[in-house]
């Protein structure tokens, strides 16, 4: 995790990704890898030259099988004092593709006697590389999600055809497709919780496609009163066959930045 310590209990380590955080002057990490079988979420305590001291909570999220990519996401709890996590000081959301669709589960954690409260893991739509950012405003906490191979649910057909709902349509993992989902951690524990998955039709988080491309991550920001997303992926050197009318985005061979403003939503 740093200065080369790293706590696993099994020598067959694949690492994905990891996150630091602060609570109460004290700084956390949390890891997610495969380790053997098992998807592993490992939460430290670090001293002050971030090497790990000891290990705080270590939870079996899934079996590997199938697992292409994740990513953790620690968030302190420090001024959130509503929703699931009431009680708790630190929350480990944890996202990942697997076999084509995205799981997203959360362990909410008391620092010292690390009692958790889990909720999920719960399939909250198709595609693949997902990722997390959060960020507090006014002390509300926010959590952004964006991954690729994602579904456009907003098309020409989509929103002509009498037989079907909009978003009763079957997802379908559509290469190259962006989509970002964006709410209030507590209405992602709510959805996790409900097990369905999230639709451009949510009445809680909203979502839907940004771009296209490969590879992407997005960082949540706070500026005063302002909420902003900064995402940057992979975009395509060629066309592509929109044969799903989702859009058709210039051709680029490179990173590309995308960024936009978020609303503060209520609890």
């Amino acid at each position: 995790v740093a200065n080369g310590s790293f706590v696993a209990s099994s020598s067959n380590v694949a690492w994905y990704g990891a996150s630091l955080q602060q609570y109460a002057s004290v700084h956390y990490a949390a890891g997610v890898y495969a380790a053997d079988d098992c998807l592993m979420l490992s939460v430290y305590t670090l001293n002050s030259s971030f090497a790990v001291t000891s290990v705080g909570h270590q939870a079996c999220i899934d079996s590997t099988v199938g697992v292409s990519a994740a990513s953790v996401e620690l968030i302190a709890l420090t001024s959130f004092a509503e929703g699931r996590c009431t009680g708790y000081q630190l929350n480990a959301m944890v996202t990942y593709s697997k076999s084509g669709v995205v799981y997203v589960a959360s362990h909410c954690l008391q620092v010292g006697n690390w009692a958790a409260l889990a909720v999920g893991p719960s399939a909250v739509g198709v595609g693949d590389k997902p990722q997390l950012s959060s960020a507090a405003v006014n002390g509300t906490l926010y959590l952004l999600e964006v991954h690729a191979d994602s579904f456009c649910w907003n098309t020409v057909i989509n929103n002509k055809r009498a037989e079907t709902g909009l978003c009763d349509s079957p997802p379908a993992s559509t290469p190259s497709v962006l989509t970002y989902t964006f709410g209030l951690v507590d209405d992602w524990l709510q959805a996790i919780a409900a097990g369905s998955r999230i639709t451009a039709c949510d009445t809680q988080l909203l979502h839907g496609m940004y771009d296209m491309g490969s590879n992407p991550d997005a960082a949540l920001y706070a500026f005063g009163s302002t909420l902003l997303a900064v995402e940057v992926h992979a975009g395509l050197a060629s066309a592509v066959n929109d044969t799903l009318q989702c859009g058709q985005p210039l051709p680029y061979q490179g990173l590309l930045l995308d960024g936009w403003s978020l609303p503060l939503l209520s609890p």
